[in-house]
């Protein structure tokens, strides 16, 4: 076994277990100056004054703060692993910000960015950042939305990937939705519609890895994971769609083969299988529970 196999299978052993609450407590300082960062760099609704009017844009601030006031309303709420929901909230966006700075400093998917959306996209429309690809100093979009978790219990977030694919007729009804969007290709600042969402899934013990590391992780395991979820849940949303609304199978195609190319290319299945590493198995199985409903 070689060193760096050697080290991974060390840290392995250092799983978590049901210690939730300890591991919580290391990742939970760090929350304010993530905060922070996250605000400054998520997309900004004031920004977009053409197409949207000053009056929609203050109609949609006061909806997110009429949201975020009945979700602090809960914050003290005992939640699972001896957590409070507030303290569910904040390791959340831990998370995404891990995710972010490992595809966007880390390189996890090559050629592409994550931009972070504004709290309207984040809170109402469920979407926590769009990939975009990247070309020189300019970007597009993808057409993949980016749902970030840590938590074991993901069927109501497939079954709003699902309900999307039933219903979508691409007129009155759409795939994920992203209500400001600013594209760096077109300089367009407008609505991004029929977006194919995916669940980007890691664990709290590989979130307390991914504090360790620097640079946003380049190469660490965790890029192989993110990798092999989305590649999987597109597949199978593209064969759902194929037998019961063919109207999306388009848009969820064209992501789902840029996903299998970065695949192929960074080996990720294979990475990750001979890694062995195991703190990531629950959210697997979390995973295939909630593709379970497209079957």
């Amino acid at each position: 076994m070689n060193p760096e196999r050697a080290a991974m299978k060390t840290i392995d052993r250092e799983n978590r277990g049901d210690h939730i609450k300890a591991t919580a407590e290391k990742l939970l300082p760090l929350h304010p100056q993530i905060e922070r960062i996250m605000k400054k760099i998520a997309v900004k609704p004031e920004d977009f004054s053409s197409p949207f009017d000053d009056e929609m844009i203050a109609d949609d601030r006061r909806h997110v703060e009429k949201m975020k006031k009945k979700i602090r309303e809960h914050d003290k709420n005992p939640g699972a692993g001896g957590l409070t929901f507030g303290e569910v909230s904040k390791l959340a966006e831990v998370l995404e910000y891990q995710v972010i700075k490992g595809i966007n400093v880390g390189k996890w998917l090559p050629y592409c960015k994550a931009i972070k959306t504004s709290e309207y996209d984040d809170i109402i429309n469920g979407i926590d950042l769009v990939v975009a690809f990247t070309k020189g100093e300019k970007s597009d979009h993808l057409g993949i939305g980016v749902d970030i978790s840590f938590s074991q219990n993901l069927k109501g977030k497939f079954q709003r990937i699902k309900d999307e694919i039933d219903q979508y007729d691409a007129e009155d009804n759409h795939l994920g939705t992203v209500r400001y969007f600013p594209s760096a290709q077109t300089g367009e600042r407008s609505p991004l519609l029929d977006v194919p969402r995916v669940v980007a899934a890691l664990d709290l013990g590989v979130m307390e890895d991914l504090a360790r590391v620097k640079d946003g992780g380049p190469g660490h395991i965790a890029q192989h994971a993110i990798i092999t979820e989305m590649e999987r849940q597109l597949s199978v949303f593209a064969d759902y769609a194929q037998k019961k609304n063919p109207l999306c199978l388009d848009q969820i195609m064209r992501a789902q083969n840029f996903v299998h190319l970065i695949s192929q290319h960074l080996q990720s299945e294979e990475q990750l299988q001979s890694s062995e590493y195991g703190k990531n198995i629950k959210i697997q199985e979390a995973i295939e529970d909630g593709l379970s409903l497209f079957r």
